[in-house]
């Protein structure tokens, strides 16, 4: 969300993207979906190698879990609520992939 503030192009696009019917967006996910799974691949491999994301579950089985969260961040917040509750959500998703689901 920071990125998008930053660069106004990418927000406009992906705003545009998530009001598009679902057949759409499954083509352009069909498109450039592995582009940004390899990504995130390459990211969390960078991350457990720096001790930035936990060594021991597999660095494909993490790009998973966030890519699908990612894919389906829709479900959460609606792009048509303004930044601040967008963000208050994704924090909120944040600190559950951080912190887990179980009571300490």
């Amino acid at each position: 969300m920071q990125f998008a503030q930053k660069e106004p192009r990418y927000n406009s696009l992906w705003r545009r993207i998530q009001e598009e019917e679902p057949s759409v967006r499954d083509s352009i996910r069909d498109c450039f979906g592995d582009l940004s799974k390899n990504y995130l691949l390459e990211m969390i491999e960078k991350s457990q190698k720096i001790g930035e994301l936990r060594s021991d579950v597999s660095a494909k089985t993490l790009a998973y879990i966030v890519y699908t969260l990612l894919e389906r961040i829709d479900l959460l917040v609606s792009f048509e609520q303004g930044d601040e509750v967008i963000m208050a959500g994704i924090d909120e998703l944040l600190d559950v992939i951080k912190h887990g689901i179980f009571a300490k």
